[in-house]
């Protein structure tokens, strides 16, 4: 049986402007094999959330399914 490991991150940045800012990311581990990351950075702007559900979508694309979300 394959082994989905998903870690969510969290990062906060303080600003002194806006208020700050925070950006939710990720690793998608496949039976020892990393297939996804994204290592969140807190700022201001452009932020790059990546939720669990986004996480297991990546995961499920690795493993060859075409996930369609409606």
């Amino acid at each position: 049986m394959k082994k989905i490991l998903i870690e969510q991150m969290t990062n906060y940045s303080d600003c002194e402007q806006c208020g700050g800012g925070t950006e939710i990311g990720g690793r998608v581990t496949v039976d020892g094999k990393v297939v996804f990351e994204h290592i969140p950075v807190g700022s201001c702007y452009g932020n790059n959330d990546f939720f669990v559900e986004d996480l297991l979508v990546e995961a499920l694309n690795y493993l060859g399914y075409n996930v369609e979300i409606k």
